[in-house]
Parts: structure tokens; C-alpha cells; sequence
């Protein structure tokens, strides 16, 4: 496909175009927050379409924040089950940014496992993924890191870069293909320069972080002090979890609703003393300290052990709104300083 470009001021109506045939989300700007949020274009919000991280993820479009699994009734042979149906239209995302595209194909290691989450599958098929390439926006950032390529993002069907006034158009999978040719319309050429400033693109200079286990293994932090100085600071809010794109954890709750109901998921967080609360009682994780630490070694062990790679995108989400700023990156540099104090000691 001969490199295309679309001109800045056809962007919203590329979205309308889009919207004909599929279901269009992308970054918007709503009233009274600091950040974009992933919305639906031309219902009265402006786009967002640039190097500014949403606040909340990705994985909201593909796991939400509260999900109907099916609606039960008593019918006169017995109770009726129907079963909530994942709508069938087709999905567009326009404008995700590497660090939430790269999440998801880390979701897609537990959700698609077999047995493979259905619902989170049919709506991961569905939908056509058109990145933007991110210059950086937050000093809080460190994707890099993690060898995410803030221009070229692994998983993505198509690629928006931005040059000029407007965007040089990449296709990269034949959903991408598709996607551009009902696009056409909009699209034109790209000259040789608008090629070359695309190429010439630079991300912002991010921080250099190491996640990774130190000398030894993360094997001797279970004891570590800093569990509990850093739980003296957390107010178990959750909004770690919640904004987290690698967190996927969640209750399933019934709700009567007359002579029937429904029964549904909502995401749970890790950081709640009822996570782990069982039906007789007994709690494995009674204490504060114990529970921040089984969230940090989720991301930095657990998650790394079973499906081969940390459980973090470098996004900054996490350190961005902790009230106390607190990030997966300082709790890993003070585990290792911590280590190499006790190794010293």
C-alpha cells in the first residue's frame, strides 16, 4: 500500500465515515477532567487524538468496569436463564497509544488462555486497533523501558504518525488494510517529505527503569521492611488498580431484581481487605503490608513466572494519581536498595 496522509481538519470526519459501518472509540475530552477518556466521537465531545495518556486504560473497552453475564427469572417449568449477549458490531479505536496496546496483548496471556475468556475474545476479533505514534507526554512515563517502541507499537492494525498538519497512514494487518480503504475518500498521497518527517519522528526522553529482578532473584524481599513502610503511607484506595491496563482481576456478584435477576462482574482490586476474605472467615492476607505486597509481586513475579513477562507497560498511570505518588518503578529501585543494604548489613 503506497504511503497515505490525511489532512488534520478531515480527522473528525474520518470518524463519522468510520461510524457508517462500526462501533468508534477514541480519546475525547470531557468536561472537568485533566485527561482524555476513551469516548464515543461526534456524541458532543471533542477528540483527543494526541500524546495525551487517557485516564483510564485500554482495557475498559474489553473488560469493563461492570459487565452483565446473564439475567435469571422463575418461569412455571422452572427458572430461566438468558444469557447477556456481546454486541456483534464491529470496533474501531482510533488514537491508542502504545504503552494500552502493548497492555492488552499481555491480558490476551490469562484472558485467552483456554478455557479463553469468551466475552473479552469476541470483543478483542472485533475490533480494528489504529495507534498513534506517541511523542511523550508525562515525565512519569517509561515504556521504553520495557521495550515498547512508543512510535511503532507491537499489536496495532494501523498507525497514525503525526507530520505537518496532519497524519502520515500505515496499514499493518489486513484489518488495518481494510480499515484505510473505507478511508479513501479522506486520504491522499503522501509527499517525500511527509514521509521523511514521519521517519524522522522522536519520542520524548524517558525514564531509564529497571524492573527486573536484581542479582539473586526477587527470592529475599519477602521480609523486606519496605513492605510495610510503604503500607504506612497507602490508604488503600485502589486507584492503582483501577487505572492499572495490566490489572484484570474481578467479583462476580448475583442481584435480585423481583421475582429473577442478574448476575454480573465488577473489577475488584487487590488492595480491598475483602479480596481474600473466604465465606467461613479466614483471610490469607489480614494485614495491610501483606496485601501491598502481593500487589507488587504480582506485576514484578507472580504474573512474570507464569506468562513470561513483567505485568507493566511503563504507562506512569499508577505513580501519575497515587495520592501518595507511589509507582511500581520507586517500589522496585527501593527493593533492590533494600536488598543490597541487607546484603551488606
Amino acid at each position: 500500500m503506497t504511503s497515505m496522509f490525511l489532512e488534520r481538519g478531515l480527522l473528525e470526519e474520518a470518524a463519522v465515515l468510520l461510524a457508517r459501518t462500526a462501533e468508534v472509540w477514541a480519546p475525547v475530552d470531557e468536561p472537568g477532567l485533566d485527561a482524555p477518556s476513551f469516548g464515543r466521537p461526534g456524541e458532543g465531545l471533542p477528540l483527543a487524538i494526541g500524546p495525551r495518556l487517557p485516564l483510564l486504560p485500554l482495557k475498559t473497552l474489553f473488560l469493563p468496569r461492570v459487565e452483565e453475564l446473564f439475567r435469571f427469572a422463575g418461569g412455571a417449568e422452572g427458572p430461566v436463564v438468558v444469557a447477556a449477549d456481546v454486541p456483534e458490531r464491529e470496533r474501531v479505536v482510533l488514537g491508542a497509544l502504545a504503552c494500552d496496546i502493548r497492555s492488552l496483548e499481555l491480558l490476551d496471556r490469562v484472558l485467552l488462555a483456554e478455557p479463553a475468556d469468551e466475552r473479552y475474545r469476541q470483543r478483542r476479533e472485533r475490533t480494528t486497533l489504529l495507534a498513534l505514534a506517541c511523542t511523550g507526554e508525562s515525565p512519569a512515563c517509561f515504556c521504553t523501558s520495557l521495550n515498547i517502541d512508543p512510535l511503532r507499537p507491537s499489536g496495532a492494525d494501523g498507525l497514525l504518525s503525526p507530520t505537518g498538519e496532519g497524519w502520515l497512514v500505515e496499514a499493518l494487518t489486513g484489518k488495518g488494510r481494510d480499515l484505510f480503504e473505507r478511508l479513501e475518500p479522506l486520504l491522499r498521497p503522501a509527499t517525500a517529505a511527509e514521509i521523511e518527517a514521519a521517519g524522522a519522528l522522536a519520542s520524548i526522553s524517558r525514564a531509564a527503569v529497571s524492573l527486573d529482578p536484581p542479582p539473586g532473584g526477587w527470592d529475599r524481599v519477602w521480609e523486606l521492611a519496605t513492605w510495610e513502610e510503604t503500607a504506612t503511607r497507602c490508604i488503600a484506595c485502589g486507584i492503582c488498580t483501577v487505572l492499572c491496563p495490566t490489572c484484570h482481576c474481578f467479583d462476580v456478584q448475583d442481584e435480585k431484581r423481583g421475582s429473577g435477576g442478574a448476575r454480573f462482574r465488577v473489577w475488584d482490586t487487590c488492595m480491598s481487605q475483602q479480596f481474600t476474605q473466604m465465606a467461613h472467615g479466614m483471610n490469607p492476607r489480614p494485614l495491610h503490608f501483606s496485601r501491598v505486597r502481593q500487589r507488587f509481586l504480582h506485576k514484578l513475579v507472580y504474573f512474570a513466572e507464569r506468562y513470561g513477562a513483567i505485568a507493566c507497560v511503563g504507562c506512569g498511570r499508577c505513580a501519575r494519581r497515587c495520592p501518595n505518588a507511589t509507582g511500581i518503578d520507586e517500589i522496585a529501585a527501593r527493593l533492590r536498595a533494600d536488598l543490597e543494604e541487607d546484603g551488606n548489613a
